[in-house]
Parts: C-alpha cells; structure tokens; sequence
C-alpha cells in the first residue's frame, strides 16, 4: 500500500464518506473502519456479560456480611455507569452506520449522523 492509494471524500448530499476503489481503500474501510469498531463494542459486551454473571454469583454468596454488601453496591454502581457509556456508543454506531441509509429527508439524515 502507498499513501497515494489511500484517498476518501465526504459526500454532503448523502452525508457518507466514501473510499476509492483501491485495494488499500478496500482494507482500511473494512479492517479499519468497520471490523475495528464492531470488535470494540464486542469485547465490552463480552466483558460487561462476564460482569453481570460474576456479580450475580457473588450477590448470591454475600447475604451475610455488611461490607460485602456495600462493597457489592459500588461494584454495581460501576457496572451500571460501564453501561451508561456502552449503551449510547452502541446506539451511535447503529445510527450512523445503518439505520442512516434509510433516511429519506435531510432532517432524518442529520438525525441520524450526528
């Protein structure tokens, strides 16, 4: 690959980027851009799963003790804020990646790209 190979350009009336059709534009649009971020939002699932079933094991286990009960509390406090921030990253890449081709108005365009 060479940097001259590499190009992308916005479209406005679409409001997409698009690459040339090289075979470097060709791997940065898919490795780069898509298999990147759908890795991402995959890993943190997975490890925000992980957290559900460990917290609900030790929920499980800890009936006694007051400080494992508070303890318990801050851990589902973090897992809730993990969330929190999950939850929008999700809904932002779905917009723009996807329900963005089906806008039929500029309103609904800009909707669902910003």
């Amino acid at each position: 690959f060479s940097a001259d190979d590499l190009y992308f350009s916005y479209y406005k009336d679409i409001a997409v980027w698009g690459y040339g059709a090289t075979a470097c534009n060709d791997f940065y649009s898919f490795y780069i851009d898509f298999v990147l971020s759908v890795s991402i939002m995959c890993c943190i699932l997975l490890l925000d799963a992980i957290s559900v079933l460990t917290l609900r094991k030790a929920l499980d286990l800890s009936k006694s003790s007051d400080t494992l009960k508070r303890q318990r509390k801050v851990e589902i406090g973090f897992f809730v804020q993990s969330l929190c921030q999950m939850v929008p990253y999700i809904l932002a890449y779905v917009s723009f990646d996807i329900l963005s081709r089906f806008a039929n108005t500029d309103w609904m365009l800009f909707g669902t790209t910003t």
